[in-house]
């Protein structure tokens, strides 16, 4: 080959990569479809996370303007005060 000698081992090895690759690919087929319940699973609790998390940061953000920092009904000594208590929360 191309002047080059090789090995018997590394010939026998260059001979079965296509069986040896086609044999992952169905392993990993095979798991892909093991895993298919837990991907739904999964799935529906992270869609639920992420409802409850909105939820949470909506909340939060109304909080934040009715009485966070910036609101009117707040004076300056109280928004300091409120800004640094909110930065304690994050």
């Amino acid at each position: 080959m191309y002047g080059f000698e090789v090995d018997n081992d590394e010939m026998e090895q260059v001979e079965s990569l296509g069986n040896n690759w086609q044999a992952l690919v169905e392993l990993a087929d095979r798991k892909d479809f093991d895993l298919i319940t837990y991907k739904k699973n999964y799935a529906l609790i992270t869609k639920e996370n992420v409802k409850t998390f909105k939820e949470e940061i909506k909340k939060a953000y109304e909080i934040y303007l009715v009485s966070g920092p910036g609101a009117e009904s707040v004076d300056l000594a109280q928004g300091v005060l409120l800004l640094e208590e909110s930065n304690h929360q994050c």
